[in-house]
């Protein structure tokens, strides 16, 4: 935890990235966590295999979701004082399974822009080039892990808020369906709290260094706790055995959608990884968008009223 904090508080506020810390609470938690691993230790190491699956591990959440006592503002200067007197629901599931939320993260004004950058914390750095971004809205988190600030963070996606922030930082991300993890306890924007979002919803999502770490969090989230608290979220459990499947899948893949124009880079990235998922067996499939101009204007409509 400590050695993650420095690189927090040097690295991290460098590239702007940081938002908010509760290093007092965390380190108190940590201790906690260390003296029921050397008790468990000395009396019978067995029951250390019976500890939560994310025990002790520090980790950060996009500051758009609630941590208790820190500044949960949007990016906005008028949110600046809007400070929680209790952690958000996503939070409260991350440390009953033994997470250490110990930093928040830097987002774009209002989440909706594709970058980070806000009149609070200045412009988020992209760790591997200082010169470009981190992409957005999630740019802080991923700034943050891909500079080791922090092993593993919870960010959030509508349009790719998880997923343009990963690409730019070279992470692993992964944008759930809609009502399979929990909105509860992010910020709203609005004194109710009430989330306005109806066509096109919000979901929260786990950011990384490998696959492994994202299927850790999901596993960890996916618990009872999470749809008796939230009826809004699927009852389903998570699938080990589909987890590890191998069976073959049949993949669409776009090249291009005749709309927005695409970078011959990006198009370049597209067809290494259909060249690699044939190469492991995977059925790939081209897909065309004849509406996908009429249904962009839909999204930017709904999205923007």
């Amino acid at each position: 935890l400590l050695v993650f904090y420095e690189r927090a508080i040097t690295i991290g506020i460098k590239l702007n990235a940081l938002a908010e810390s509760n290093i007092e609470f965390a380190i108190e938690q940590a201790k906690k966590c260390d003296s029921i691993l050397d008790s468990m230790i000395k009396t019978d190491p067995s029951k250390v295999s019976t500890l939560p699956p994310l025990f002790g591990l520090p980790i950060s959440i996009k500051s758009n979701v609630f941590v208790k006592g820190l500044s949960t503002n949007l990016g906005c200067a008028n949110f600046m004082d809007n400070k929680s007197e209790k952690d958000g629901f996503v939070v409260e599931l991350l440390m009953k399974q033994g997470a250490i939320p110990f930093i928040t993260s830097s987002v774009p004004q209002c989440l909706m822009i594709c970058e980070t950058v806000n009149r609070l914390y200045g412009r988020c750095l992209n760790p591997w080039n200082e010169a470009r971004t981190p992409g957005g809205s999630s740019g802080g988190e991923a700034a943050l892990i891909a500079s080791g600030c922090s092993p593993l963070g919870l960010g959030s996606d509508i349009g790719g808020s998880v997923r343009i922030p990963c690409l730019y930082t070279g992470l692993y991300g992964l944008k759930v369906t809609t009502n399979r993890l929990t909105m509860e306890g992010c910020f709203s924007g609005n004194k109710s709290n009430k989330r306005g979002q109806i066509n096109i919803k919000a979901c929260n999502g786990p950011m990384g260094k490998s696959v492994d770490d994202i299927s850790l969090m999901v596993k960890s989230l996916l618990t009872e706790d999470l749809w008796k608290n939230d009826l809004e979220v699927v009852p389903l459990p998570w699938n080990q055995a589909e987890y590890q499947s191998e069976r073959k899948l049949r993949i669409g893949y776009i090249e291009d959608d005749r709309f927005f124009a695409v970078s011959a880079g990006n198009k370049r990235a597209v067809m290494m990884a259909v060249k690699s998922l044939e190469e492991k067996g995977h059925e790939m499939v081209k897909l065309e968008f004849p509406n996908f101009e009429k249904g962009s204007i839909h999204y930017f409509s709904i999205m923007s009223s």
